[in-house]
């Protein structure tokens, strides 16, 4: 009977436990920092994961730009990555792509999975000036694409702003976007990457924007191709959909995750 009563308790004890919550980490794209994606967060943490989002630096244009390189933003990815024991998802939008491929190559370990949103998805030796340049479909041109005159950054002209980044949401939405975007700094978009065996055995699902106007879908698909990658997730979004569409994304990035 004694025995009876302590086994009950004891798993009554056990389903009491929450579970462990899967950390995630996502890495913005260029032209954003953190904040654009508050709201995706908000809805992961609400679904019960640890969801943490990496500021890369010199978003805010200030400081020596042209010191500005890959290996920053793979410190401060890793500085996020390491804060707790365990292995992470790690999620890139966009240009984060490139940084969450040298975080895992750094340490493939600490990555549980990479997910790729709307991301590039480098070959070694590539930049994402070298690899962008391959993407015909996108609505950046030699106009829109301004770089200062110091080459230290580049911005996207304003007025073709909602249209590179959220064409798929309406005219208010646009505007928004279109006043949210930064100023990038210049030298990491012509940084290549390195990526070895570390980097190929490292998990990886891919997050698809079907309307992308900034990273064509012809594009993505070459990359999905190229890469490897079977596990791809289906958004009928343009390229900012943790703005226009944050339910969809973050039930993306749980699909992502659980398949």
């Amino acid at each position: 009977m004694i025995k009876l009563f302590l086994t009950t308790m004891l798993a009554a004890l056990v389903f009491a436990i929450p579970a462990f919550a899967e950390r995630i980490v996502i890495v913005h794209g260029a032209f954003e920092n953190a904040k654009a994606w508050n709201n995706v967060a908000a809805l992961l943490k609400a679904k019960g994961y640890d969801v943490a989002l990496v500021d890369l630096p010199s978003r805010d244009a200030k400081g020596d730009l042209k010191a500005v390189n890959l290996k920053a933003y793979v410190d401060a990815t890793r500085a996020i990555v390491d804060a707790k024991a365990d292995p992470v998802f790690l999620v890139g939008h966009s240009f984060g792509g490139f940084t969450i491929s040298n975080t895992a190559e750094a340490d493939a370990a600490r990555v549980k999975k990479l997910i790729y949103l709307a991301a590039f998805v480098p070959k070694s030796g590539e930049s994402m000036q070298k690899l962008s340049a391959l993407d015909k479909n996108n609505k950046f041109t030699q106009l829109n694409f301004v770089v200062a005159p110091d080459y230290s950054y580049a911005e996207v002209l304003k007025m073709d702003r909602g249209l590179i980044f959220a064409n798929d949401a309406p005219a208010d939405v646009q505007a928004k976007v279109a006043d949210s975007l930064l100023r990038e700094p210049l030298g990491p978009i012509a940084e290549p990457v390195t990526l070895t065996t570390e980097f190929d055995g490292v998990a990886k699902a891919f997050i698809r924007t079907g309307k992308d106007n900034a990273v064509s879908p012809t594009m993505q698909d070459m990359m999905i191709e190229r890469s490897g990658i079977k596990q791809v997730v289906k958004l009928d979004t343009g390229h900012s959909p943790f703005i226009t569409a944050p339910q969809a994304t973050a039930d993306a990035i749980i699909q992502a995750i659980g398949e």
